[in-house]
């Protein structure tokens, strides 16, 4: 069910908001009941599972096993044991994952090269967030083995917090330990907060990243190369596209934790304003690079072994980012891209002295959008002719009819542009932590936005999330 759609917005989102309340009458002050959690994952499976129901059967494996083995993990005392306990949780986390993510594109390869033998292919379709709440909920075995956390008594609060509908199906991807003290000390809802972070981030999304979306086609999707002005047009169509849908799509998630009195991270930070691509990386997907650092890059061994070991886990943490992605080649090369230049800038320590700032947010902005080349091709062929024509001088017409053929979206597009590298910037919305303390005129610009967005949205073809298919 997308959160753009008419069904959840008018249908589920109403309902869900009063049932959620009602439960909460049966809950102690202060408390986040046992009821309210229940009605919370029911309402998650409904959520998740009205379109495919079978969707519902690896989560309730993933999330079984991961309480399993954390409540294991807490009655074992011997050190090889509860490494072996929390390993049967990576490999039954990674191989679910692998299972639904890469076993129909590897086998499609392999059938191609060596069709003597054959592998049959399961044939089914990914579920969409598998790749979020396996990485919770491994996060949480992990965390218990460590001791950073213990783990509930009660199964619900661990249900109910990988079952919150808000960030499960493309996050942001949230600690245990971040929310295990808010099911304790609940503070209520937040409707008023809430809608007005959702309607900010349903317009991102509907305005602006669709909008950017009618423009992607001038660089991709065709058998010959682009000129250079429709490789720069789709290649920065797609760079804009990918920000707005999925920096849209994590505000109204947050929106929605408000409204049910959940506090989520903040998922990004202006990352197109990044002086160099290890501060782009600490202001995009922010849940995503800080858990890769946290349970891969500094179990690797960080920076506390030597400049070439450094290098190496820095490169295979962002290599197996990319692989997390999707099992194409264009996510690898996406991934071994910033692996690459952030071992570059480390080695020239970047940003340089003699940049300004302007230039040191161009070069990088630059480097981030040659990565969404490969990240958006269909084939590695394809990126290799993008990035060519970007340079290519000696080609420069192109067809602008799309542009008049589709001038509300070209002015979002523009408006799209300012509000990313001017205003935004000025406009920090992690910083509301009340309805009360938002102004009359920024109520009113969210009524405003909710309004847009839905005319527009429905006026025309609906873009699903780009982050529904990781």
């Amino acid at each position: 069910m997308l959160f753009t759609h008419s069904s959840f917005l008018f249908y589920f989102l109403p309902f869900a908001l009063i049932v959620h309340r009602l439960a909460l009458v049966k809950s102690k002050r202060g408390e986040y009941g046992n009821l309210a959690r229940l009605v919370l994952f029911a309402l998650t499976a409904i959520f998740y599972g009205i379109k495919q129901p079978w969707w519902l059967i690896p989560f309730g494996v993933c999330i079984g096993f991961d309480f399993l083995w954390a409540t294991l993990l807490t009655r074992c005392t011997r050190s090889g044991t509860r490494k072996l306990i929390c390993g049967f949780s990576v490999v039954q986390n990674l191989s679910l994952l692998s299972a639904f993510k890469y076993w129909d594109p590897i086998q499609r390869s392999l059938a191609a090269h060596f069709p003597e033998f054959p592998i049959p292919a399961h044939g089914l379709e990914m579920p969409p967030g598998i790749s979020f709440y396996t990485f919770e909920s491994l996060s949480f075995v992990i965390d218990v083995y460590r001791r950073h956390v213990t783990p509930p008594k009660n199964p619900l609060e661990f249900f109910a917090f990988i079952g919150m509908f808000p960030r499960f199906v493309a996050g942001p991807i949230v600690r245990y330990r971040e929310m295990a003290s808010q099911f304790v000390d609940y503070r209520g809802m937040q409707l008023g907060l809430g809608l007005f972070l959702f309607c900010i981030g349903l317009f991102y999304k509907s305005c602006f990243g669709d909008s950017f979306a009618v423009f992607t086609h001038y660089a991709f999707g065709h058998a010959t190369a682009p000129t250079l002005p429709e490789a720069w047009l789709g290649s920065l169509a797609y760079t804009m596209q990918i920000y707005f849908d999925f920096a849209g799509y994590s505000l109204m998630a947050i929106g929605l934790g408000r409204c049910l009195g959940f506090v989520f991270p903040d998922n990004f930070r202006t990352p197109y304003l990044a002086r160099d691509l290890q501060e782009f990386w600490r202001r995009w997907h922010i849940s995503l690079s800080t858990w890769l650092r946290d349970y891969l890059y500094i179990p690797l061994g960080g920076n506390r072994n030597g400049t070439l070991k450094t290098y190496r886990n820095i490169f295979l943490t962002m290599l197996l980012g990319g692989i997390w992605h999707g099992a194409g080649l264009n996510f690898l090369v996406w991934g071994a891209w910033h692996g690459f230049f952030l071992c570059l800038e480390r080695w020239f320590r970047f940003p340089l002295k003699n940049l300004s700032v302007f230039n040191a947010r161009a070069v990088t902005f630059l480097t981030v959008l040659g990565g969404w080349v490969f990240f958006k091709a269909s084939t590695f062929q394809e990126a290799l002719r993008v990035l060519s024509a970007l340079g290519n001088v000696r080609h420069l017409s192109w067809n602008t009819e799309a542009l008049y053929t589709n001038p509300v979206a070209a002015g979002f597009c523009g408006l799209g542009l300012i509000y990313c590298f001017f205003v935004e910037k000025h406009v920090d919305l992690s910083q509301v932590s009340n309805w009360k303390n938002v102004p009359l005129r920024g109520q009113v610009a969210a009524a405003a936005a909710f309004c847009v967005a839905i005319v527009f949205g429905f006026s025309q073809l609906i873009v699903p999330f780009l982050y529904f298919q990781f």
